[in-house]
C-alpha cells in the first residue's frame, strides 16, 4: 500500500503551490511507478508472494491499483505541460 498524500489524486485536482517544482513532482511519480513495477516483477517471480501494489491519495482516491493510478495521472500532467489539456484555474 502507497500512501502518496496530496501527492497525487485521481479524479481530484491537482494543485501546486507557487514554491512548488513540476520537474520534481515528474520525478517523485517515476520514481513511485518505478518502484511499483519492481514490486510488480518480483510477485511473477514468486507467485506464492504475490504483491497488489494498491495506493491512497488524500481523501480522494482509496486502494486504487498504484501502477494505473500513477501512469494515468502522469500521462494527465504530462497532457497539461505540454499544452494538450487546458489549465483549470
Amino acid at each position: 500500500m502507497l500512501y502518496v498524500g496530496d501527492t497525487l489524486y485521481e479524479y481530484d485536482n491537482i494543485i501546486f503551490p507557487n514554491e512548488g517544482s513540476i520537474v520534481t513532482w515528474f520525478s517523485t511519480v517515476d520514481y513511485l511507478i518505478s518502484f511499483v513495477q519492481s514490486h510488480s516483477e518480483a510477485s511473477r517471480e514468486c507467485p506464492a508472494a504475490l504483491v497488489d501494489v494498491r495506493i491512497n491519495c488524500g481523501h480522494a482516491t482509496a486502494c486504487g491499483p498504484a501502477l494505473e493510478v500513477l501512469q494515468l495521472t502522469r500521462d494527465f500532467m504530462m497532457d497539461v505541460v505540454s499544452g494538450r489539456e487546458k489549465v483549470q484555474s
